[in-house]
């Protein structure tokens, strides 16, 4: 099924996705349905990337596995490239499959101990059929690895002989072997050295300058997503309650929970001005999710509205802009002081 006008289309669009997820307390405790993912809508046109952020639990990879179908949806559209990508049968799926692919958190949980650096990228080229021949698929490994900055001669190493970075390098090379559209990163430098993580952000650059790919970019650290991102959407208790292009949303985000992220993310100078609210107290439980806004137990802006209606995500400051803010306080909030982050 193809969506109407697909050439006009983003390249990636999610509506309304839903992701229930079973979860047992102990071993005779009965299975509870825990909403991992509520209500998602995003877009992510051709060539740019999406920071997906929010705190550790709030959905973001589970919203990444249900979108690369290794989780399954429980309701809600996702339209990949024109295609209605939940909706593709197993046969049309595996044809697809090779036009998004991943790149996960842990480089060397990714790859396989045994198998040579040269082999793990061998193996999507012939299961996709990206090239054909012995011959040709050593070439194509040799010109994936100098893509990624690695030597050819590496093929033969294993990777335990790598370095953190040298290894998601790989598994980068491993993501671009299908010549995909888009690459979901999932967190591709948190595990990384602060002196790599710069290293890698401008690989995935370069290689978004030379191929167009897009990338959905998972992140917790927002100097990442400022650094490497043209938008972001801000996701909590599985909600995204935030998202706008990347300077809009840093240099005047709306959502109090968004604003205390900016707080967090430097202290010191939030303590200098005394301009952003500080993020106290956990995150509710995604089995027992507060009523309304799901942020007002922790905001400090919250009133009654809050606690009994869970708000839309709108268009700020008027219909048709690409900032949008799930709260009953957007319009109301001091004006940001983008210094002040």
């Amino acid at each position: 099924m193809t969506a109407p006008n697909s050439n006009c289309e983003p390249l990636l669009s999610v509506e309304r996705l839903v992701t229930d997820l079973d979860v047992r307390g102990g071993l005779l405790a009965p299975r509870r349905r825990l909403r991992a993912v509520d209500d998602v809508c995003l877009q992510l046109a051709r060539g740019r990337t999406l920071g997906l952020v929010g705190e550790s639990g709030c959905g973001k990879s589970t919203l990444a596995r249900t979108i690369l179908r290794l989780t399954p949806a429980s309701s809600g559209r996702v339209w990949f490239d024109g295609l209605d990508w939940l909706g593709l049968s197993a046969a049309a799926l595996r044809h697809q499959r090779r036009r998004m692919q991943v790149v996960f958190q842990d480089p060397f949980g990714s790859l396989n101990p045994r198998l040579t650096i040269g082999a793990q990228l061998a193996e999507p080229l012939v299961v996709h059929r990206v090239v054909r021949g012995r011959g040709a698929v050593r070439e194509r490994v040799a010109a994936l690895l100098c893509q990624v900055g690695l030597r050819a001669a590496d093929a033969g190493r294993y990777p335990h002989e790598f370095s953190g970075g040298q290894r998601q390098r790989v598994c980068i090379a491993r993501a671009l072997a299908c010549e995909p559209a888009l690459i979901i990163a999932d967190e591709p430098v948190s595990a990384l050295d602060v002196s790599i993580r710069a290293q890698v952000l401008n690989l995935l650059a370069d290689i978004q300058k030379q191929s167009g790919v897009a990338y959905l970019l998972i992140a917790h650290d927002l100097a990442v997503v400022r650094a490497a991102c043209d938008d972001v959407a801000v996701m909590y208790l599985g909600r995204i309650v935030e998202s706008a292009p990347c300077r809009v949303l840093f240099d005047d985000p709306r959502h109090p929970y968004t604003r205390a992220l900016l707080a967090a993310e430097l202290p010191a100078r939030r303590a200098a001005r005394g301009a952003l609210p500080v993020l106290s107290g956990e995150p509710p439980s995604p089995l027992d999710p507060p009523t309304g806004c799901a942020f007002h137990p922790r905001c400090p802006h919250a009133q009654e509205i809050c606690r009994r209606e869970r708000p839309t995500l709108t268009a700020h400051p008027a219909p048709g802009s690409l900032h949008r803010v799930a709260c009953h306080l957007a319009e109301s909030l001091p004006v940001h002081d983008p210094r002040a982050a």
